[in-house]
């Protein structure tokens, strides 16, 4: 199998950010790096010292506007700061000369409106954060969608606010690395976008060795079995050793009140949790 390429992911901080818009992606793309040594996720900021984040986290970037590395991925985090800094000339100008460089340029909530003040989502296809999606129309020159948890328009990709970042941090992985990851990424990050009813839902679980866990992705999801079946052909390194399991079991939760139980594969890395209630 190919080797994962060296990218450099650089994700945007500034005071009164988000924390779970950041937090969230740099968990996918951080647990990637640790179980390949491959690549790098670095948080930049316009000057040195600690960002306060929107709920009170302090953050101390790795570097600043001025001595940032070459970046493949920048990623824009939304929060309360980008009313503010949308007009910060020196961050829009900063995001306008590193994305015009990067494979991908991608946002989460409303970092979109720092985007669209650089000019990256002018005449695109994007989304935000469902609160913001009309103050964004009325920015002109965009089209925003309501609904979709994240939106790919060329080599722009918006996302939803909080966890829609972490949908769109898992399909990135995919379209970064080999084509394996990607229909692995894409068959777990379309999955979670689904809406489980009360009645039933049928989740299994894929692990990406020490890739932060399991990432759920359902059993009858056809791109997860071509995924599968090319894990199964082509086989993993090590430390990618992948299971799975095909058990059609109903979530967690599902029904409240319920009796629940875990079933759990001895010296498997995937597991399939439900509940026992009735369909």
């Amino acid at each position: 199998m190919e080797e994962l390429r060296e990218v450099t992911i650089g994700i945007l901080l500034f005071d009164d950010v988000e924390e779970l818009d950041f937090v969230g992606p740099f968990e996918v793309f951080g647990a990637l790096r640790k179980a390949t040594g491959r690549g790098q996720v670095v948080t930049i900021a316009e000057k040195a010292g600690p960002i306060r984040c929107f709920n009170g986290l302090r953050v101390l970037p790795d570097h600043t506007f001025a001595d940032a590395p070459k970046l493949d991925v920048v990623l824009v985090p939304g929060g309360q700061g980008t009313r503010r800094e949308v007009s910060n000339e020196a961050l829009i100008r900063w995001i306008r000369n590193v994305g015009a460089d990067c494979e991908w340029v991608t946002s989460v909530c409303t970092g979109a409106l720092l985007l669209h003040e650089a000019g990256f989502t002018r005449g695109k296809r994007v989304t935000t954060f469902f609160g913001f999606i009309e103050d964004l129309r009325a920015r002109g020159d965009v089209t925003v969608l309501d609904g979709p948890r994240f939106v790919r328009d060329g080599n722009l990709v918006t996302s939803a606010g909080v966890s829609a970042g972490i949908d769109m941090a898992l399909w990135l992985v995919g379209q970064l690395h080999h084509p394996m990851w990607r229909a692995v990424c894409s068959a777990a990050s379309s999955t979670s976008r689904r809406r489980h009813t009360p009645q039933r839902c049928r989740p299994s679980a894929v692990s990406f060795g020490d890739l932060g866990g399991s990432i759920r992705a359902g059993s009858d999801n056809p791109r997860f079995g071509a995924a599968r079946d090319e894990i199964s052909a082509s086989g993993l390194p090590g430390s990618f050793r992948t299971s799975c399991c095909l058990r059609k079991v109903r979530c967690v939760g599902a029904v409240p009140g319920s009796a629940r139980r875990a079933w759990r594969r001895k010296g498997s890395a995937a597991s399939c949790i439900g509940c026992a209630g009735k369909s």
